[in-house]
């Protein structure tokens, strides 16, 4: 799988550490949407982090986006699923089998995955001054 760069990657663990209690928002300024990011928990394969932008409509709230992670034993971070809840989308690069177990994943759509992700973080990180 491929990794989101160092720049990314600085930008996930700076958030992580400002987390308590496996959560913490973020927002330095009212000019820019806060972030969230989440412990949301554990596949075979490492920790799951989810970090999302939410947006409000009809009261409820929608991610937009939202991008799990996961920080493999490696201490690299790879995107595996985005949802944008305002387009109706939902991408998870992995495949699992009947039992849930991970079975094959998609290399292509996880390596787009890690670039949209490579660009989201910079953006984050110039918003939130991570």
């Amino acid at each position: 799988m491929k990794a989101i760069n160092k720049s990314a990657a600085r930008a996930m663990r700076k958030m992580i550490s400002m987390m308590d209690n496996g959560y913490a928002k973020i927002q330095k300024s009212s000019s820019f949407m806060a972030v969230t990011i989440e412990l949301v928990g554990q596949n075979e394969l490492g920790k799951l982090f989810s970090v999302a932008h939410y947006a409000e409509q009809n009261g409820d709230l929608m991610r937009d986006p939202e991008v799990v992670f996961i920080l493999g034993a490696d201490e690299e971070f790879y995107p595996v699923t985005i949802q944008q809840d305002f387009i109706g989308k939902y991408q998870d690069v992995l495949e699992y089998d009947e039992t849930g177990k991970i079975k094959g994943w998609y290399p292509r759509l996880q390596a787009d995955l890690a670039a949209f992700a490579n660009f989201w973080l910079k953006n984050i990180k110039y918003q939130q001054s991570l």
